[in-house]
This record gives C-alpha cells, structure tokens and sequence, in this order.
C-alpha cells in the first residue's frame, strides 16, 4: 500500500436472524452513504453486509492486519445495533440471538465488545509514531434501547477500554442514548 492513504472498512448489520433485533431499516442507506462520501474524498472504502460474530472479527482483524504499517489513516465503521453496559460498548453482529426480548447473561457471548476491537489495533498499530497513522471508529449503533435483565460478566466489562495511539471514536450519539434510524 502507498503510505498516506486513507482506508475504510464499514461494516453495516440490518438484517439479524433474531426477532427482537429485527426492523433496522435504513443501515445499508447509510453504510452506502457513507461509502460514497469517504470515496469523494479520497478513501478506499468497502462495506461488509450482516456478518455473524465470527465474520465480523474476521474482517476487523484482516482490515487492522492490512494496514499495520503502511502509513495509510484507516477508519473501521460499525452501523447495527449496539448496546452500553458500566461504560463498556458491546456491538451486536446479524447472528446474535437473545434469549427473550432482553439482553440475558447468556447472550453476552454473541456481541462483540469495542475494546476488543480496538485491542485488536492497538496490537497492530501500536508502535505508530504521533504523526502517522490515524485511526478512527465511527459507531454508529444505540448506547441503549436493548432492555438488560443481567449485567455483562466481570470478565466482559473489566477492562474498559484499550488505547490506540492516534485514534479517535466518533459515536452517533450520546452515552445512555439510542441513535436515529435515518
């Protein structure tokens, strides 16, 4: 890759196979916006539709893979549901499944924890000087709106967050809040 470029990774998830996660409707409108408006100015933008849990830490870890080390700033999106427990932001991939209506203990394991992605570049960004190498993580998913019956495991909520150098989280809205469908 030319060092200096600027690379995306949108990862949009409308369609969920389970009930109660079911009627996003404008999440490919957005993910396609947002594409098209990266690629105006001058990114190359891809955009990965409703992938399970497995897919979608697949593709973080190839995309942080690709562009440890080539200069380029890189911006991973995620538009779908998301979910705010103890300050912890948990992303929720097209095959998460929940017991019932609520978020139980057990369906935790099918939602990725954000500081597990951003450990995932820290781990490949890490080293990059202070003048090289942004990157950003635009969350556009609720901060709320999932109704919790049990609280995330410790294990899941301990860490917090991981620190990549030269990073920024631009969130759709506020903590406690969901986001608008539009």
């Amino acid at each position: 890759a030319v060092s200096g470029g600027r690379r995306a990774l949108i990862l949009a998830a409308e369609t969920y196979t389970c009930p109660a996660l079911q009627g996003l409707v404008n999440v490919d409108n957005d993910a396609n916006n947002l594409k098209q408006t990266l690629q105006r100015l001058g990114w190359v933008a891809d955009v990965e539709r409703n992938g399970s849990l497995e897919d979608v830490k697949r593709s973080i870890e190839g995309f942080a893979a690709s562009v440890a080390g080539s200069g380029d700033a890189c911006l991973l999106a995620f538009i779908g549901h998301g979910v705010e427990v103890g300050g912890n932001i948990f992303l929720v991939p097209s095959d998460a499944v929940l017991s019932g209506s609520r978020v139980e203990e057990r369906d935790w394991a099918r939602f990725l924890r954000f500081a597990d992605v951003q450990a995932v570049f820290a781990t490949h960004r890490g080293g990059a000087p202070l003048d090289s190498e942004a990157t950003v993580f635009l969350l556009d998913c609720c901060r709320s709106g999932l109704s919790v019956d049990a609280q995330a495991p410790g294990a899941l909520i301990e860490p917090g967050r991981t620190k990549v150098p030269n990073s920024i989280v631009i969130f759709s809205t506020s903590s406690g809040d969901t986001a608008g469908d539009g």
